[in-house]
Parts: C-alpha cells; structure tokens; sequence
C-alpha cells in the first residue's frame, strides 16, 4: 500500500523545522531565499500583520519528504518556496501536494512565481503548474532580491485564478513586494 501524502504545520519548535531547513538551504542557492534565522522568523512575526506565513512540512505516511510555505492574504495565497527530498520524489508527490494546496486553501486564489520558459528546467516547471490548473500571467514581473547585494530578476507569476490576477495585479504585486520581499 502506497503511504499517503499529508501536509502539518511547522513552528520552530516542530521536530522536523531542521529538515526543513535544511532541504531549504539544499534546494535553494542564497540568492533565491532568505538567511535561516529570517526564514523561521517569518513564522512567529505574523500576529497583527495582514498575512499569515506558513511553513507546511510535506509528509509521506508519518516520514517528513519536503516542505511548501504560504503566505496567506486576505485575498489571495502567495506561495514561495516547495522542496520535496530527492528520495521521496516520484510516483506524483508534488501533483498531490499541491492539490492538498488548493484543497486547503479552497476559493482563494494561489500566486506563484515561475522563471520565464526559456530554459528546459523551467518549461518543465511551468508544464507542472499549468497541469494543475496554474496560468501564466504575461505582465512584466520583476522579482526583488532577497539580499541587498543581489539582483532584481524577471520572473512569471502564475495563478489559480487569472481573472483575479489581472483586476488586481499591482495589489499583489505590492503585497508581495512589501510583506515578503521587504521592499
């Protein structure tokens, strides 16, 4: 029998937040996400601000395999960063995670950013969003650095809802900009 695909919370007292922060550090080079004392602060400063950031551990049966964070606005969830372990990867885990995704979040529309299809690696992301449902919004998108000595980069967002997307771009735009990037 196939282990099931679960998400759980993660707080910075969970058993599993060093795999997860090590999957971070593994999966992402420096320039494409925050220090790790940054990263577990962003789950305990969230009372009183106009989002919520998660850091959901993906678990096969009762095994950590990965981790997705979240942010959670009042009109829409930004997704920022999925890993999934090399060993648990096959057999659709990151299909079924993020229908879990969706299915958490219900009606709200999913924002993510995409690297532009220019290079196979990226295609091949972008084919994976756009199977579950995700479309490429087509306005300009410069992602901020997460590190004042990096660069700003183009990238896509995709979403869930595209009607949603184009009526409120700029709001979502400036949220992220703001709330995630800090700029």
């Amino acid at each position: 029998m196939k282990d099931s695909i679960s998400l759980r919370k993660l707080t910075t007292e969970s058993d599993d937040i060093q795999k997860a922060l090590q999957l971070y550090n593994d999966a992402f080079p420096s320039c494409e996400r925050r220090d790790n004392a940054e990263w577990l602060k962003c789950i305990s400063h969230t009372n009183g601000e106009p989002f919520t950031f998660t850091i959901f551990g993906i678990y096969k049966g009762s095994t950590f395999a990965g981790f997705i964070t979240s942010w959670e606005f009042s009109d829409f969830i930004y997704l920022e960063h999925f890993a999934v372990l090399s060993e648990a990867r096959g057999n659709g885990i990151g299909a079924q995670v993020m229908n879990l995704v969706k299915e958490h979040y219900a009606q709200m529309p999913l924002v993510l950013e995409a690297e532009p299809p220019v290079e196979e690696i990226a295609v091949r992301r972008i084919g994976f969003y756009q199977r579950l449902g995700f479309v490429i919004n087509e306005t300009t998108y410069m992602q901020p650095p997460y590190r004042k000595e990096d660069q700003w980069f183009e990238l896509k967002l995709m979403t869930t809802q595209p009607d949603f997307l184009q009526a409120h771009y700029e709001e979502v735009k400036s949220n992220i900009y703001t709330h995630v990037y800090h700029v």
